[in-house]
Order: structure tokens, then sequence, then C-alpha cells
């Protein structure tokens, strides 16, 4: 959930078409994993993370503003504003940690990292809402965090800044993913309406970020990585908010961790690496805790609407 955006909310009463809902959220993961490597590639280039985030925001108002507009939704925020801050903060927290993590770690280990959303969400409503769980979820977020512990080594000598930055950006994203529960039950805000106004306030955040450092990038290769960029974010945002209108969030909820399939082999092409026994084996905990505690909770996100 890089981009800080979760569209997946339940839909009652809607005909599904799930063939289409589990193409599209795995063209979605695989448009995620290429951006991670673009914008690895790009930090490894000597490009800040602040100007990454501005291009890629920049490119999708480009992109996806026609589609957006098109659909005639209405821009104004209609929610309360506490809430829309909240959500744009805590969104922006989500890609600017991700992208920055990627500075220090594989694109499989970031995109995991930020995939651990799910792990933080009960602890959220269960301080902002006082809702209590049942110990087979506890039992699901138990196997999680000892993936995570797998992954992360907590060695004082051995933790990797960007193990810290990618689990800091899915403790955000889970916050995202209150924020726009809260937004669609208190302001009626259409999907469309809140990514608009997500991608817009990144542009200007990042802006603002970036002006006090900014270095044009240089070369063709660049450019065209920065393009590419842009495309393949956009090309996310498509398939992802469409993936969750064809079939429920139960469903998709297991798909969306090939991001990390395709992230392992993407790093092995491109830069020849592969997971440890320990990561690897950590990150087969944390999609079986994730992805159970979704399951487990998914009543609570439809009362939250």
């Amino acid at each position: 959930m890089t981009s800080g955006d979760d569209i997946s909310a339940y839909q009652p009463h809607v005909r599904y078409d799930l063939r289409t809902g589990i193409c599209l959220v795995l063209l979605a993961m695989f448009f995620q994993a290429l951006r991670s490597v673009l914008a690895k590639w790009l930090l490894i280039r000597g490009i800040s993370q602040n100007e990454i985030v501005f291009f890629q925001a920049s490119g999708a108002l480009i992109i996806l503003g026609p589609w957006i507009l098109a659909s005639r939704v209405k821009l104004k925020v209609t929610g309360k504003v506490k809430d829309y801050a909240a959500r744009i903060i805590a969104g922006f927290l989500t890609m600017y940690l991700f992208i920055w993590c990627l500075k220090y770690t594989s694109t499989a280990k970031g995109i995991l990292l930020n995939n651990t959303a799910p792990l933080f969400i009960p602890f959220f409503t269960m301080m902002m809402f006082g809702r209590r769980h049942s110990p087979r979820l506890f039992a699901a977020l138990l196997t999680g965090f000892v993936g995570i512990i797998l992954i992360l080594k907590p060695d004082p000598g051995k933790m990797n800044l960007g193990d810290i930055l990618g689990l800091a950006s899915g403790f955000f994203a889970g916050l995202t993913m209150i924020f726009i529960r809260i937004l669609k039950k208190n302001g009626e805000e259409r999907t469309r309406t809140i990514i608009f106004h997500y991608i817009m306030s990144t542009f200007i955040i990042s802006a603002v970020l970036s002006a006090g450092s900014w270095a044009t990038p240089s070369g063709g290769m660049t450019w065209a990585a920065i393009a590419a960029l842009a495309i393949v974010y956009s090309g996310f945002q498509l398939t992802y908010t469409s993936a969750f209108a064809h079939a429920p969030a139960s469903v998709l909820s297991p798909f969306a961790y090939f991001g990390v399939v395709f992230a392992v082999f993407l790093d092995w092409g491109v830069w020849g690496t592969v997971p440890g026994i320990g990561s690897a084996a950590g990150m087969v905990l944390v999609v079986l805790g994730a992805v159970s505690a979704a399951r487990i909770y998914d009543k609570v996100y439809v009362q939250l609407r």
C-alpha cells in the first residue's frame, strides 16, 4: 500500500467478478514491484527521495487528472478537515518512508514491510475506537510480528536503517487505511476524490521539501526512468482501484503479496540479490499473519463505514 491509498473497502450488495479482480490486483502488484525497482535505480543514480516523490506525484496528476475529472467527482472536501489532514500526513509518510527505505534495503523486503499494515490496524482500532479483538486475531498478529523479527534481526550491530524505515511505512499505511474508512463513513467521499486530494497534497509537500536542495536530473536514461516511474505508478493506481470494484478485500488481500514475489525476481534479475533463509522465512510468516489478520477483522472494516 505504498501509495497510502486504501480503496479496498467492503461493498455490500455488489455483484463481483472475481477473476477480473484477481487479474487486476496481480497486475497492480507487478506495477508496484516495477515502480519500486525504478525508484531504487533513481536513488542509486543520486536522485533524492524528495525529488522521486515529487516526480511521481506530478506525473500521476498529469496522467490521472483526466480520469478523475471525467468522473465528475466533487473535489471539494466534505469530510472533517482534521481527518483529511491526518489522512494526508499519514499517506505522505507512507510513500516517503517507503521510497527512502529502498535506498538501504532490497525492493522485496521494502514492499513486504510496507505491507505490514494489517498487523498494526487492530491496535489502532483498539486505541481509537475501543474495539476488542478475538484471540485468533492476536495469534495471527503474533505470527506476523515473529516474521518481522526474523527479517529485521534486532541486533544493534546488524539492524538495517532501510528495514526500520520500511516497517515505519507499514505503520503509517495502517493509519492511513483507518482515516480513509472514517472519511468514507463521515464524509461519504468517493475513492477518486480521496485519491486526487492525496496526490495533489503529495505533489505540494514534496515540492516544498525539494525546493531547498533541488538538483535537476541529467541524462536521457534518468529522465526515461522518471517518466516510466510516473506511468507505472499511475498504472498501479488505476488497476488497484479497479480491482477492488470487482472483488472484495477478503478475496484479494492474499494476492496483494504477490508484489513481494515479483520484487524478488526483479531484485535477482537487476541486482543479483536474493533474500537469505532467515529473511525468506520471515517473509512467509509476515504474509501468513497479515492475510489471516485481514480476513479475521474484515467485519471491523465494515463497521467503520
